[in-house]
């Protein structure tokens, strides 16, 4: 969401989004078309059930910033 709204400050016409690992837990409406060359469903976990919570493994945000 974060791109979408920098695009919208600055004047950018959106005609789609595209991804290449669509990891979406749920389907969204981000208003524009979404298309993806991949489509890998993740399991989200509360923290009190993560699995790698529980081994102290820590967690990494994958992607941008």
């Amino acid at each position: 969401m974060k791109s979408i709204e920098a695009a919208v400050k600055k004047n950018i016409e959106i005609k789609g989004i595209l991804v290449l690992i669509d990891r979406r837990e749920k389907e969204e409406n981000f208003s524009y078309p979404f298309y993806a060359i991949y489509k890998k469903r993740v399991r989200i976990y509360p923290p009190d059930k993560c699995p790698l919570c529980r081994e102290n493994i820590p967690l990494q945000k994958p992607g941008g910033q």
